[in-house]
């Protein structure tokens, strides 16, 4: 029976002639002939997945606080109702791509319907998925959500549905008490604080973010990851509570950071968190200020950007990269330089580019080669948001044999790489693939991708996908050291699924895990032993079966019968209040 009601359909259509006034009056006016179906639920969601949205593609969904959520592109005609848009993107999976708006009478309605749809479970990886909320495109304050309708309990349920979602929070004037739940969940958050795109009211702390970092500091776990996305003019946090932030001890696994204003520009690099992502704006910060700069983060991707003032691009990147060579103790390295289009004060955007000619280029790779040797603990160069004039490709040979002979070097992205281009002719790839292979030969740990994450290739080359290969013999080795107390079952899942066909596999797999090996045929040994010498079951006789099942016989009991209502007196009530 639990299984036949699992089966049911979670929504159901009401009929357009059965429709109360309440459900019409918030029902989007159509954009063609027909307006939006609207549904009801028949029994509770348990997961996400239980709505099926594919399967409807266009459907309002009618809530008893007095809420429609609508999916639909006609939905987005908010005219004079009161609207909260939201959006659950899922990468790789349209089942969790949606976008919708919420319509509601009042703002306490539209509050509970989000924290009704944002608290359903996923089934699967939550990692993956982001959920927006945002203000929509409605410019009149008249009809804009209340965000104080949000109880902090309501919050709260939102966030410990999924734990593990990017929440990525895009409106509201949050007070100091729903600012503190966002602070003090006993789970790190994956936190994004941005402004909407599609109005100019975003983000607002009523306090500065006094209470968000009052509560941070008191944390003793960690916070998780925190983005912070707006225009110098709309920083929801006020110049002392941004210091407070950089000041935090070791709260923030990863800190996302925009353009700050030229007096605080350098405050982030000194930020106590283990990654760093950071925009700077070129005109504020000058070569000499990278000389003794004081960067405390081990993992940093610095994204730096130019304007039409600035053409010295290759004097801050070089600056900045000697900085890192003295300090000598980096994990991960992110690089990129582009444009920033700024209109603020009537700028239009330039027109004369800068200088990348080959010696300013070389000039760059030259001091990132000597920043690679000086940081011998370095895993990870990301070059792959570089801007498409700094050509790499002519100096990527002097680059690979920094890499050759590096001890821990593992990734080195590119944004583009000619082995992959396939609208080359075939002599100038191979012009381009003796340095790549010379480098994989001299170093298997090391993989080179491009922007789209995928490995820089020599076509019709076996040592290369031979090389590439070799991740399986590397992650056998590793497995020793980083995952000691999974490591047996670990290796008995990769003995059957990835080294069965292979000989070679399954040689250097038991190579490593000779102690685990021996260990699965003792276990093995010890549990053939105890079921051989395991006593055997006593027989039961047939007279004492016969009574056990007397036993459990339960009486014949007459099933009283009940009266129903008809069908048509309960018609018009099971759609609505």
């Amino acid at each position: 029976m639990q299984q036949m009601s699992q089966r049911a359909p979670v929504l159901v259509r009401i009929p357009d002639d059965l429709l109360f006034e309440r459900q019409k009056k918030l029902r989007p006016e159509p954009t063609g002939f027909y307006y939006i179906p609207v549904y009801h639920f028949v029994r509770a969601p348990r997961h996400f997945e239980d709505l099926d949205l594919l399967k409807y593609r266009c459907l309002a969904i009618w809530l008893d606080c007095g809420a429609l959520i609508c999916f639909s592109g006609s939905s987005f005609n908010r005219d004079d109702k009161r609207t909260l848009s939201l959006k659950i993107e899922y990468d790789g999976d349209p089942k969790y791509e949606l976008e919708c708006v919420i319509y509601g009478e009042s703002n306490e309605a539209l509050a509970e319907a989000a924290t009704f749809l944002c608290s359903l479970k996923e089934k699967g990886d939550s990692t993956r998925t982001r959920l927006e909320l945002y203000a929509g495109f409605e410019y009149d304050t008249q009809y804009a959500l209340d965000f104080r309708a949000f109880r902090p309990e309501q919050l709260a349920q939102i966030l410990e549905a999924n734990p593990q979602r990017h929440y990525d929070f895009r409106m509201g004037n949050w007070s100091p008490e729903q600012s503190v739940i966002l602070a003090t969940r006993p789970f790190p958050l994956n936190l994004t604080l941005a402004q909407s795109e599609e109005t100019n009211r975003g983000w607002v702390f009523q306090d500065g973010g006094t209470a968000f970092i009052d509560a941070l500091e008191q944390r003793a776990t960690s916070f998780g990851f925190l983005t912070i996305n707006f225009p110098r003019n709309l920083m929801p946090f006020s110049r002392n509570n941004l210091i407070r932030l950089f000041q935090l001890d070791v709260v923030l696994d990863k800190l996302t950071m925009c353009a700050l204003d030229p007096e605080l520009v350098l405050l982030p690099f000194s930020a106590k968190v283990k990654a760093l992502q950071y925009e700077v704006d070129a005109k504020h910060i000058s070569p000499h200020a990278f000389h003794s700069l004081n960067i405390v983060t081990k993992d940093l991707d610095l994204r730096l950007y130019l304007d039409k003032y600035h053409e010295d691009w290759d004097g801050r990147l070089i600056a900045f990269l000697n900085r890192v060579a003295a300090l000598g103790d980096f994990q991960r390295l992110g690089l990129s330089m582009n444009y920033r289009w700024d209109f603020e004060d009537g700028d239009e955007p330039f027109i004369e580019e800068p200088n990348y000619s080959r010696a300013r280029v070389r000039a760059f790779v030259d001091a990132l080669t000597r920043t690679i040797r000086a940081n011998p603990t370095l895993t990870c160069v990301d070059l792959s948001e570089m801007n498409w004039k700094v050509e790499l490709c002519p100096h990527m040979k002097s680059l690979f044999k920094a890499l050759e002979r590096h001890p821990s070097m593992r990734i080195l992205s590119v944004r583009e790489y000619p082995t992959n281009m396939k609208n080359l002719r075939q002599d100038v790839r191979d012009r381009y693939a003796a340095p790549l292979e010379e480098l994989l030969l001299h170093n298997e740990n090391i993989s080179v991708f491009d922007t789209f994450e995928e490995r820089c290739f020599i076509f019709n080359s076996t040592k290369i996908a031979e090389i590439y290969q070799n991740r399986f013999y590397r992650g056998s080795e590793r497995l020793v050291k980083e995952c000691i107390f999974v490591r047996p079952m670990l290796m008995g899942t990769a003995l059957v699924q990835r080294a069965s066909k292979n000989f070679r596999r399954t040689a250097c797999l038991l190579s490593d895990h000779t102690d685990i090996l021996c260990q699965l045929f003792k276990n093995a040994t010890e549990q053939e032993e105890q079921r051989m010498q395991a006593p055997s079951r006593p027989k039961v006789s047939t007279q004492i079966i016969a009574k056990r099942r007397e036993s459990h016989q339960t009486p014949y009991v007459k099933r009283a019968t009940r009266t129903q209502p008809s069908r048509a007196s309960k018609k018009r009530t099971q759609y609505g209040k």
